[in-house]
This record gives C-alpha cells, sequence and structure tokens, in this order.
C-alpha cells in the first residue's frame, strides 16, 4: 500500500471510468510551508498552510479586561491591570510562535513565512514590539480581517495568497541564481543531468534538489534476460532503447519527479520544485535538462561508459532547445 508524501486534504468520492488525481499531483507543485498567526481581543489561532492542506498547531482562547470608567480613584489601577494583561497576552503569544514555528534542534524556523493577522491593533504590537526578532525576520504579511480562530485563518489565507505567490516566486529565483553562480564560479558544488545528480545523491552531497515541476521522464526498472536488474530512463511515450535491443522486460516504472519526491529524503536532500516561469528558471528547465542540486562539498564526477542504464546523451533531443537537434554533452 503506498502512502501519499503529504495528507490529503479533502474526501472525494466519484463514481468514474478514470482515476482523479489532481489532489496527488498538488502535492509536487506545491512544497512550501508558511505560519499563520490568527489574533484578537478573544484569543490566537496557530496554524500551518502548505498547499492546500491547513494545520491548526494551537489554539488560546483568553478573557482581557474592557475600557470602563468605573472605580473613582481606582481607574488608574484599573487601567494599569487592563495594560499589564495585554502585555501577559502578548507575551504568551510570542511564546507560542516560538513553539509552532522555530525549530529548537536546528536552529532554524520550521516554515518558509509567516502571516499575522488580526481584527485589532495586537498583530501590529505583536509584529513592532512583542515578537521574537528571529521570527520578524520572516514574517512576508500583514492583513486585516473581520473575524478570529478558524473564519480568520480562512479570511487570511485568502488575503494572503497573491502575496506568498510573490515570496515563493522570488525565494525560486534567488535559490536558481545561487546555481548559476555556483556553475560561474566553478566551485564544484553543483551537478546537473540525471546520472551526475543521481551519483551525488547516492554520495549524500546533495543539499538541495532542483526539479523541473514539468520533467516528462519515466524511470523504469528493467529485468533483463541475463537476470540482472537496471535502471533506464526515458522520455514519456516512448519505449527505452533496452526493451528492443536486449529485450528486456520492465520490471517497474514510474514519473522520475515522482520517484524523487518519494525518496529525496532518504538521502538526507531538500527538494525544490522549479518552475519555468522567470528567466532563470526557464534557463535551467531548458538548458539544464530540469535536474540538478546544489551540494554540500565539491565533488569530482567522471564519465562512465560502462555504467548500466540509459545515459544523459539519450536524452538530449528530449532536452534541448525544442528544434530537434542533438545538444552538447555540456548540458549534462
Amino acid at each position: 500500500m503506498l502512502e501519499p508524501i503529504k495528507p490529503i486534504p479533502n474526501f472525494v468520492y466519484r463514481c468514474d471510468s478514470s482515476f482523479h488525481l489532481e489532489p496527488l499531483k498538488e502535492m509536487l507543485t506545491e512544497s512550501e510551508r508558511y505560519g499563520f498567526i490568527v489574533v484578537d481581543g478573544n484569543g490566537a489561532l496557530f496554524a500551518v498552510v502548505q498547499g492546500t492542506t491547513q494545520i491548526v498547531l494551537h489554539r488560546l482562547s483568553v478573557t482581557l479586561p474592557k475600557k470602563h470608567r468605573r472605580g473613582g480613584q481606582s481607574s488608574v489601577r484599573f487601567a494599569r491591570l487592563r495594560v499589564e494583561a495585554r502585555h501577559n497576552y502578548l507575551t504568551k503569544i510570542n511564546e507560542l510562535a516560538l513553539k509552532c514555528y522555530w525549530d529548537q534542534l536546528t536552529n532554524k524556523p520550521n516554515v518558509a513565512g509567516i502571516v499575522l493577522a488580526g481584527s485589532a491593533d495586537f498583530k501590529d504590537q505583536l509584529q513592532k514590539t512583542k515578537l521574537d526578532p528571529r521570527l520578524q525576520q520572516i514574517v512576508v504579511a500583514v492583513v486585516d480581517v473581520a473575524y478570529g480562530f478558524n473564519q480568520g485563518l480562512t479570511q487570511a489565507i485568502e488575503l494572503s495568497s497573491d502575496v506568498l505567490k510573490d515570496v515563493s516566486f522570488i525565494k525560486q529565483k534567488k535559490l536558481v541564481s545561487k546555481f548559476f553562480e555556483e556553475i560561474s564560479m566553478d566551485t564544484g558544488r553543483f551537478c546537473f543531468g540525471i546520472k551526475d545528480t543521481l551519483a551525488c545523491l547516492d554520495s549524500g552531497a546533495v543539499e538541495t534538489l532542483l526539479v523541473w515541476d514539468k520533467l516528462d521522464i519515466i524511470r523504469y526498472e528493467m529485468l533483463g534476460a541475463n537476470g540482472e536488474t537496471k535502471i533506464v530512463f526515458a522520455k514519456d511515450g516512448e519505449e527505452p532503447k533496452e526493451m528492443q535491443e536486449d529485450k528486456s522486460e520492465v520490471k517497474d516504472s514510474m514519473p522520475f519527479i515522482d520517484w524523487l519526491a518519494e525518496h529525496y529524503q532518504e538521502f538526507g536532500a531538500k527538494l525544490e520544485i522549479i518552475q519555468d516561469s522567470s528567466a532563470e528558471g526557464s534557463q535551467f528547465c531548458k538548458g539544464f535538462g530540469g535536474v540538478g542540486a546544489l551540494l554540500r562539498y565539491q565533488m569530482e564526477l567522471h564519465d562512465d561508459d560502462e555504467e548500466s542504464g540509459t545515459s544523459d546523451d539519450d536524452l538530449s533531443e528530449y532536452f534541448g532547445d525544442g528544434n530537434g537537434k542533438e545538444e552538447e554533452d555540456e548540458y549534462f
């Protein structure tokens, strides 16, 4: 039994003649995880949103003293108690935010960004004075909502959707630019092409794995006539040449991007899905085959003509400039 790489956000029951895989495909197109803090005078909600999946981490309810004119000479004391209660409330929110969005083991945030939402001035005070400086650096949006708790979370997601898309777009451009910078400086801390990337994955050298979201390559497990199993790759819709040359049989096949999504954590790597919507992304996807990686340390990669399986040269026509001509081996 196969388990999806992320929780499925909704239940769908359909009687149809085909399988509906749209929810599963969405898991591969959105990997950013954002934290949401919805705060008002009644309480605070802490949640994470990843694609279409929403997970509530904590819910805090509070009863704060209201403004009033009672007390006479004690009015100053009532005002002081009110200010103290608000201070303690915001301090508690900061403590919970650190617990929810900061990883103590790695000393890094566990989300790509934080969205603050609220209907009063609580969110502004939280951002300016009460929120931990480490979390202030990753606040990507502050939005006004008319509700609190779950209704406020839904409204905050709608209001910040454009901002989060821009953040993801900018982050992707910086990541690909860093990849090109490593190439231009010839640091050796990079690789591209299926063969070299898999070799670096096997050695544990890959820190960040970069994959084109429209990568149209199938990974085949082939059983040869001598009983040996080998891995080959071919463009979707085309049979591997091994089926014709040595009568190999297909034991299993699946899209290469799906295989990477299932197994990248086994190699201690981080997976980033790259789109060709920017100039940098288009150059990476079409000029470098749509598969590459940033490495933890320098690697020397050697060509092995005797290596079993389909080489990157066999896919050079597919990864070329689209005019049907073969590209140079440097693309891999």
